[in-house]
């Protein structure tokens, strides 16, 4: 996936609230400014794992968000191409009803869910078929790491509990319905894409 494929650029200052970012952090305790580019997904062995936006399954799961989409009265084919219509333009009541419609068909279809599912098999399959080169990137990190930061200590975040806990009292328990890239039933790649 290219680093802009969602509208995000790595790169160049980091001011604001970004400084607070991971990348951000990361540079804050780098010596006179070191380049962190050799850490960037792009650099991974063949360039890290492919996005596969043609995978017979997500296209299928973009379909029946395009339905959805329609349904609510916008024409779409995939989410892209409404945030590509959307994101330039001032906040207008359209606009801000393209997205609601976007983030409630995304849940009504599980897009979210399905994306990450196939996107997770395909990066299993990378892993798997890149497992010595990546240990010894991880290697030559852990060393960069070793030989030239001083990580600060801070305290761990302090997570707050989700709403079906504080209902309840326990954590929220998975739903058989949404993909779960853990579970051992997890979907396999289509195959190449091309």
């Amino acid at each position: 996936m290219p680093p802009d494929h969602f509208g995000i650029r790595i790169g160049g200052n980091i001011t604001g609230p970004v400084a607070d970012s991971c990348l951000g952090r990361v540079r804050s305790v780098l010596p006179g400014g070191m380049d962190t580019d050799q850490f960037l997904i792009s650099n991974l062995p063949d360039g890290g794992p492919a996005w596969h936006p043609q995978d017979s399954r997500f296209v299928a799961a973009e379909a029946t968000w395009s339905t959805c989409m329609t349904q609510r009265g916008f024409t779409y084919a995939t989410p892209l191409d409404a945030i590509n219509k959307n994101h330039m333009t001032a906040a207008s009541p359209e606009s801000m009803a393209v997205a609601a419609a976007d983030v409630q068909c995304k849940i009504d279809t599980n897009l979210v869910g399905i994306g990450v599912a196939v996107q997770s098999a395909y990066e299993q399959q990378y892993i798997d078929t890149h497992r010595d080169a990546l240990t010894t990137q991880q290697k030559q990190i852990a060393d960069f790491i070793a030989g030239h930061v001083t990580i600060p200590k801070q305290a761990p975040p302090t997570q707050q509990p989700s709403v079906a806990e504080s209902a309840t009292g326990n954590p929220p328990q998975p739903n058989d319905a949404q993909p779960n890239p853990a579970q051992p039933n997890q979907p396999q790649p289509d195959g190449p894409q091309s």
